[in-house]
This record gives structure tokens, sequence and C-alpha cells, in this order.
């Protein structure tokens, strides 16, 4: 007599039902939610500058609690002048304002704004996002190097112009 099921066709089907049941119990997926009324959050600053081409940028986190705290930074720029990684994980001190940093490179010269985010390893959202404003300059860094290398190359050579004008007349 055959069978109108296999076993790994109820296996599968058990499986799915379990995971479906699990999703709907826990109220679905994990979701970066905001949850209120943490004492951790980050700090809005300055405006930021960025004169090179890749760079660590600051990104100033309160901790109110007692005790340390893990966090995940997220940063992710509003248009396509950086590149930053997904996240940054930091240790955030007892009672403090701890600055971390963040690796960014650029892409191209200009105004970028960042929308900055705490996350625990859940991807439950500690507050809300803090946007900092960034000007990018990358090229600065270059140009400033090849105007100080010109100059040197000119003082030397009007350095050089003299001395032997010098030797001339006294010979």
């Amino acid at each position: 007599m055959k069978h109108f099921f296999s076993f790994t066709k109820v296996a599968r089907a058990i499986a799915a039902a379990l995971v479906s049941a699990i999703l709907v119990l826990s109220g679905g997926p994990a979701q970066a939610e905001e949850l209120p009324g943490y004492k951790i959050r980050i700090v809005q600053g300055s405006n930021l500058t960025l004169v090179s081409s890749a760079g660590m940028i600051p990104i100033v986190i309160e901790n109110g609690y007692d005790s340390s705290v893990r966090v995940q930074i997220h940063v992710r720029p509003t248009n396509l002048r950086l590149n930053v990684p997904t996240a940054t994980e930091v240790v955030v001190p007892a009672n403090t304002t701890y600055t971390a940093t963040v690796a960014v490179q650029a892409v191209a010269d200009g105004d970028v704004e960042l929308v900055t985010w705490l996350t625990t390893f859940s991807g439950l959202r500690l507050g809300p996002s803090v946007t900092l404003k960034m000007t990018v300059n990358a090229e600065v860094e270059a140009n400033l190097l090849i105007i100080f290398g010109l100059l040197v190359v000119a003082l030397l050579g009007v350095g050089s112009v003299r001395t032997l004008r010098r030797r001339r007349v006294t010979a």
C-alpha cells in the first residue's frame, strides 16, 4: 500500500507550522523598535568636517545608568558622498558621556546629513534617531600637500638663483 505523505513532507509542514506559531505568539520577527524611557542616548553635537578620504567621526553617547552598557551605533548617510559600515559596537561606562568613533570613507565632496541611532544586539532601538551634519572635503588634504610641495620647490629655486647670482658678483 502506498503512503500519500512522505516523512520529509510531514516534517517540513510541522516545522513551518511551529515557526508560524512562534512568530504569531512573539509578535512577529525582531524589528528595531523604539522603546521610550531609556537613559542612554546620542548627544547632538556641532557640525563635523572630514578633510581626508577616510577618517573617524566622533559620536557622543550619554549613559545615565549605574552600570556600563554595550550598544551598537548605526550611522546612515542621507546621500552617497560617504560610506559608513553597518554598525559599530561600543561599551559606554556607567554615568558618563563617552565619545565613540565610527570609521567613514569619503566618496565625494559636499554636505552630508548622518542619521545616527543606538540599538541593542537584539535589534531594539534605544531612543530617537539623531541627525548630525557633516561637510566632506576629501580633496583638501591632497591639494594642501601639492601646494606645500610646490611652495617648497619654489623657495628652493629662488634660494638657488640668489646663491648663484651672489657667487657671480663676488667672482
